[in-house]
């Protein structure tokens, strides 16, 4: 009887020591995903730790530990974003504001990265390429009235009348 019941508290303290070693090992475990900030990974196992030992407070502390870096991490993110979406925006707009329009496109399709399913960006995606084509026919109209009046200029000092006039009044329209 008395080396059964010394089998029993030798088998009962193996079973111990195997228990605590798991534990341990879960810990460490976790500890090393912490470390690598895998999060997620971390909390599961902390998580199975404290099944394992309820009464032990480490994991739990661990675990809030790792909600509040995720948290703090997802306001970086989000804080990040905005000043990202931010400086997109205001430089889409300075750029509009110098008649640059291929660099007000690229500054809005970046806005759209922070933000892929913002209206206002996609609305004046639509209004930069508006603006581009008046700008382009305004500067053509520029162009045309110039060489017209040009060409008047050179036919006064030829002093072909008829054909000023003409050159005239094509700039005119």
């Amino acid at each position: 009887k008395k080396v059964t019941e010394e089998a029993a508290k030798v088998a009962e303290s193996g079973k111990r020591t195997a228990f605590e070693k798991e534990y341990q090992g879960l810990v460490a475990q976790a500890d090393e995903q912490f470390k690598a900030k895998k999060y997620e990974e971390a909390k599961a196992i902390y998580a199975k730790a404290s099944t394992m030992k309820p009464s032990e407070s480490y994991p739990a502390q661990r675990v809030k530990v790792i909600e509040n870096a995720v948290a703090a991490e997802q306001a970086t993110l989000l804080k990040n974003k905005d000043e990202g979406y931010n400086s997109a925006m205001a430089a889409a707009n300075s750029a509009i504001a110098k008649n640059q329009f291929q660099q007000a496109k690229d500054a809005f399709m970046k806005a759209l990265t922070f933000k892929p399913d913002d209206v206002s960006v996609k609305s004046r995606l639509a209004e930069v390429d508006r603006l581009a084509d008046e700008y382009t026919k305004q500067k053509s109209q520029e162009e045309q009235y110039q060489n017209l009046i040009q060409s008047a200029d050179a036919l006064v000092a030829q002093k072909e009348w008829t054909k000023a006039k003409e050159s005239f009044t094509k700039a005119l329209i």
